[in-house]
């Protein structure tokens, strides 16, 4: 199924194919169609400056040596050479018709394409789990997921992924400064300020050492639940 620009396309496409053919079969293969910049030039243009150079002639010659060959068709309009360009202009009357038999009989999946074989990957949100949730986070699942949608119903095979930020040193000194100096009551009492914040003050006085990892036996038992998680987080493909 092709929507009726494409269909439009393809005829521009295939009468200029025709006529060109018979000038470089090469360059009759390999058809560039633009987009002209404003709605009075056209749906559809084709520039005549490579051509310049095979035939020998002005691009504005070659124009409209092809406007005119070229012609009205089931969905051109009208064709006008304007400088070096062939402008098409697309019949309103049948792409309208077109586009509300689609509409009704596609219903909510009109716009949508038929599957391609590219596969995307959208990673998105990945909020700081270590951090102060803000406007920006809520803002980036929006965005995100809203992407994924859109990629899906043009036809991409998609795959969603939030990383979840939880499997780094940053989790294993959080489990070391909430089991030592923070009792379930006091996380409770803190309750109203961010976990940065109240994991911030356990730490030791520079600010900077941890004792994940240091070798005594409390050390030692946070690492292997850490790397516990770790292994489940790779299992569930998180």
């Amino acid at each position: 199924m092709k929507y009726p620009v494409e269909e439009f396309e393809d005829e521009v496409a295939g009468k200029l194919r025709e006529f060109l053919v018979k000038i470089d079969r090469e360059f009759a293969e390999n058809i560039k169609l633009e987009i002209p910049p404003s709605p009075d030039k056209g749906d559809l243009s084709f520039a005549c400056f490579p051509l310049a150079k095979i035939l020998k002639k002005p691009p504005q010659e070659i124009s409209v040596e092809i406007a005119r060959a070229v012609g009205k068709g089931e969905w051109i309009d009208r064709v006008e050479a304007c400088g070096g360009y062939v402008n098409f202009f697309i019949n309103i009357e049948k792409l309208c018709a077109e586009t509300v038999r689609l509409i009704r009989e596609m219903d909510e999946k009109y716009g949508s394409f038929e599957s391609k074989k590219e596969k995307v990957i959208i990673e998105h949100t990945s909020a700081n789990p270590n951090g102060p949730l803000h406007v920006g986070r809520a803002r980036n699942p929006i965005i995100g997921d809203t992407l994924v949608r859109v990629y899906r119903f043009y036809g991409y095979s998609v795959r969603s992924q939030f990383y979840v930020d939880d499997l780094g040193k940053q989790a294993c000194v959080g489990f070391e400064k909430y089991r030592s100096f923070y009792s379930a009551a006091a996380f409770k009492r803190e309750s109203g300020s961010s976990s940065c914040e109240i994991l911030s003050k356990g730490l030791p006085d520079d600010g900077r050492k941890s004792r994940c990892g240091g070798g005594d036996k409390r050390d030692n038992k946070i690492m292997r639940k850490w790397r516990r998680e770790n292994d489940r987080n790779g299992e569930r493909g998180i």
